[in-house]
């Protein structure tokens, strides 16, 4: 499996490529949608079916020190 990801500065669109099994997956999160998901990921379910499914999702305070 090769993932190779992509950044749009312009559009701030993110673009996932996924190679598996002689098919490639292109997916793409534009500004929006990514409002979108943020909003989901503050919630409690969501975050325990993704780690279910295997992804590492944690959310933490922001105590100013982090980039804006």
């Amino acid at each position: 499996m090769r993932v190779m990801t992509e950044l749009d500065l312009d559009t701030l669109n993110i673009v996932l490529y996924i190679k598996k099994d002689n098919k490639i997956i292109k997916m793409t999160l534009d500004r929006k949608a990514l409002d979108n998901v943020v909003d989901q990921l503050n919630n409690f379910l969501v975050r325990q079916i993704l780690n279910l499914l295997g992804w590492k999702v944690e959310v933490y305070e922001d105590t100013g020190d982090s980039p804006s």
